[in-house]
C-alpha cells in the first residue's frame, strides 16, 4: 500500500470549515482550497483499499506533520503542502521517498472528503476534526 494513499486520506477526514450549505460530491476549487486551508486542520484518514490509517496536522504556513499506525507498521513524517491549481499537492520528507504528491479533494460529507490522485484513482478518505 503507498503512503500517499494514506496521507491522501489523512486530508479527507479533516473537518472543513467550508459552508455547510455546499453541494456533497464537489471538487475543491483553488479558492475553496485556500479557504480550507487558511486554519489550522487535524484530519484522520485511510487508505481507500483499506488497512493503513493514521492523522494528519495542516498548518496555515504550509507545513504537515502526520502519523500512520496499522497492525504491521507505524511511523512519522513532516513535510510541505501547496496548492497548484485545483490540487492539493503534498512533499514528505521521507513518505514516496521524498516526492511530492498531488491530489483532487472531493467533499462528500460535511467533514468528509475523498482524495483522488492524477490518475483518477480513489486514495484516501478524510475527515476533519
Amino acid at each position: 500500500m503507498k503512503f500517499s494513499t494514506v496521507i491522501l486520506a489523512l486530508f479527507l477526514l479533516v473537518p472543513t470549515q467550508l459552508d455547510v450549505a455546499e453541494a456533497q460530491d464537489t471538487y475543491l476549487t483553488f479558492e475553496m482550497l485556500g479557504e480550507f486551508l487558511k486554519t489550522e486542520k487535524n484530519m484522520k484518514w485511510q487508505s481507500a483499499r483499506g488497512g493503513l490509517q493514521g492523522a494528519s496536522r495542516y498548518r496555515p504556513d504550509g507545513s504537515v506533520l502526520t502519523a500512520w499506525n496499522d497492525q504491521s507498521r507505524s511511523g512519522s513524517d513532516a513535510g510541505h503542502w501547496r496548492i497548484d491549481g485545483d490540487l492539493l499537492c503534498i512533499k514528505y520528507q521521507r513518505v514516496h521517498s521524498g516526492r511530492e504528491s498531488c491530489y483532487k479533494l472531493k467533499k462528500t460529507g460535511s467533514n468528509n472528503y475523498l482524495a483522488v490522485d492524477m490518475e483518477g484513482n480513489p486514495a484516501f478518505t478524510n475527515l476533519v476534526d
